[in-house]
């Protein structure tokens, strides 16, 4: 293998072009720079300089093996600095697994407007709702999940969002401030699919109130199921944020208010697990004030 040291050397002199400048640059005599490159053209196998003229020029070979040279210095350089940021425990960049609801409505309101050109690149790793904190298992730094989060992880609970039941403006139910999940068994439902936490959450408090639905449709996609609400067809019930003029009413049982937790998890033994603590308090507090937001919404005469 070729030492890093001789191809430093070797790039010195295609830079400088002679023995003497680049003997200067790379602080060692000239007569040991001379044998080096020597040697090292033998091992190569071929001429890296012609030594005809004056100057030394690159031979065709050379010039394309300089070019493989500097390349392997460069990713050196990236790879020593990416070793002083991870025993430094400073990340360049954090990737974060979650749901692209979790991306659309938490991540990316937070990183609009809080992340500075001080902080790590921040990464969005899309993945389905069951997916949970496997992700960790694949490269994540930190995982976003409703799934109750494992021991062996450090976590933070992000918060606890309201189960929504979101209509149109107009609605009988638009000046309510919330809705027992016994009513909805009178209307006409947008439901996400069974691929989704909140649809089989749904399903058992229904179940468990007693009550059964008969009139649906269902959506895979959380958007979509909304502009379908906007649009008429039914009362969408889900734990995004509303969009499209929806009015949103949290739900709730004869237990009271019903909530999903959502957590953030990432390994104990992560190199950057300061940052990313601070990283999912600052995500924590930034959601707590749109929920806080979101609750206003659809508020107005008791029920």
């Amino acid at each position: 293998m070729i030492e890093l040291r001789l191809l430093r050397y070797l790039v010195a002199v295609a830079d400088a072009g002679t023995l003497a400048a680049a003997a200067h640059d790379v602080h060692v005599t000239q007569p040991s720079l001379s044998r080096q490159l020597r040697a090292l053209e033998q091992r190569l196998g071929f001429a890296v300089f012609d030594r005809s003229g004056m100057r030394l020029t690159l031979t065709p070979a050379g010039r394309s093996f300089v070019h493989e040279a500097r390349d392997l210095l460069r990713s050196a350089q990236e790879t020593e600095a990416a070793a002083q940021r991870l025993a430094s425990g400073i990340p360049k960049k954090i990737t974060i697994s979650a749901p692209m609801t979790t991306i659309t409505d938490m991540l990316s309101p937070f990183m609009a407007q809080n992340l500075t050109d001080r902080d790590p690149h921040i990464e969005f790793l899309p993945v389905l709702p069951a997916e949970g904190f496997t992700p960790l298992e694949s490269g994540a730094d930190i995982a976003i999940a409703s799934a109750p989060p494992l021991e062996r992880h450090m976590t933070q609970l992000l918060g606890q969002i309201p189960l929504f039941a979101q209509f149109r403006a107009g609605h009988p139910w638009s000046a309510r401030s919330q809705i027992h999940i016994r009513e909805l068994a009178q209307q006409p439902l947008v439901l996400l699919t069974h691929a989704h936490r909140t649809r089989n959450l749904f399903d058992t408090l229904m179940n468990d109130a007693d009550a059964t639905y008969l009139s649906y449709v269902e959506c895979h996609v959380p958007k979509a199921a909304q502009a379908l609400a906007a649009a008429g067809r039914g009362v969408v019930v889900l734990t995004d944020l509303p969009v499209f003029d929806l009015v949103a009413a949290p739900l709730y049982n004869d237990n009271g208010p019903i909530e999903v937790r959502i957590h953030a998890a990432w390994e104990r033994n992560h190199y950057a697990a300061h940052d990313i603590s601070r990283l999912a308090l600052l995500i924590r507090d930034h959601y707590t004030a749109r929920l806080t937001a979101t609750s206003r919404i659809g508020r107005g005469a008791v029920p």
